[in-house]
């Protein structure tokens, strides 16, 4: 058997050896440690597609920060002017689109979040950070392999530096998410963190870190945004152990399974905050078709919905 398969909706492959090829994106494996039919749904393609203002805004930032790096090999660095141009440009790519969605917040913030983003990155990295990859791709390594399958990852990784190890760009508006200490939630990051896991092992297999090291760093830089449109940089390390990179092969293993077992269905969770009607796209086919009234729970202020238009 050769060519594209599929498995319970999922398109998959078989080697010469007549093996199961399963391909995982870092991004889907985060979805499915959400909920696994929120991740069964993206592995099929039939999650609906939805661009966020929050989303675009993290991605427009990444994407300024991408062109301030390419500058500094091609002709120099970037004033905050410039690298917010570049921000905005790909913000408004994004907010163009047929299924963009204002959410959260109104045009105006936004810009006003990527303008203190692009200036506290100025400040406060751009001249520390000592780059020896960015925006780094990766496909088709694989990490499991038995008589029947093989497992494979895929994704990108933001940056790789000569002093934070592996990093990656985030906008967060709460502060405690990536904070340590009292009320922090930081520790779960140390604890469980797909994307930390799945970098350090596609670097590993890459020959970009040092394999016989106790353990290797990921770095998140984080933009928190706060109440008054103003971005503070926050970092937090964690580390990641061979145990780590052991457990991501075993979790690998049980999807794979799951795909193969071509189930209609997968475990439905609730549990996460982006599980409701303002973050989960599939929330009107999943829990949120069980309230016709709509659903009761008052919302968090910073889950407020508020109906707006682009200008």
């Amino acid at each position: 058997m050769s060519g594209p398969v599929q498995r319970g909706g999922v398109t998959v492959e078989y080697d010469n050896q007549g093996r199961i090829i399963h391909r995982f994106r870092q991004s889907t494996l985060g979805e499915l440690d959400i909920c696994p039919e929120r991740g069964r749904l993206t592995l099929t393609g039939n999650m609906p597609r939805v661009e966020t203002d929050a989303a675009g805004l993290g991605t427009a930032a990444h994407y300024g920060i991408e062109k301030a790096f390419d500058a500094l090999a091609e002709h120099g660095p970037l004033d905050p002017d410039e690298i917010y141009d570049h921000m905005v440009a790909e913000f408004d790519r994004i907010s163009d689109m047929e299924n963009f969605e204002w959410k959260k917040y109104r045009r105006s913030k936004v810009l006003k979040y990527l303008r203190s983003i692009a200036c506290v990155f100025h400040s406060d990295v751009y001249a520390d950070i000592r780059p020896l990859g960015i925006e780094i791709p990766f496909k088709d390594l694989v990490i499991y392999e038995d008589a029947e399958r093989v497992i494979m990852i895929e994704g990108t990784i933001d940056l790789l530096d000569a002093v934070l190890g592996a990093a990656d760009w985030k906008t967060a508006g709460d502060a405690r998410k990536f904070a340590r200490g009292f009320g922090g939630e930081g520790w779960k990051m140390d604890r469980w963190a797909i994307q930390p896991t799945v970098y350090i092992q596609a670097l590993l297999l890459l020959g970009r870190l040092d394999p016989d090291a106790a353990a290797w760093p990921f770095t998140y830089l984080v933009f928190h945004l706060g109440s008054k449109n103003q971005a503070e940089l926050q970092k937090l390390t964690v580390e990641r152990h061979q145990g780590d990179l052991d457990w991501l092969a075993e979790k690998c293993l049980s999807y794979a399974r799951l795909i193969e077992a071509e189930a209609a269905e997968w475990p439905k969770q609730d549990n996460s905050a982006l599980c409701s009607e303002l973050w989960c796209p599939a929330w009107d086919q999943c829990k949120g078709s069980n309230y016709a009234e709509g659903w009761p729970k008052p919302s968090l202020p910073s889950e407020q919905k508020v109906t707006v238009n682009s200008t």
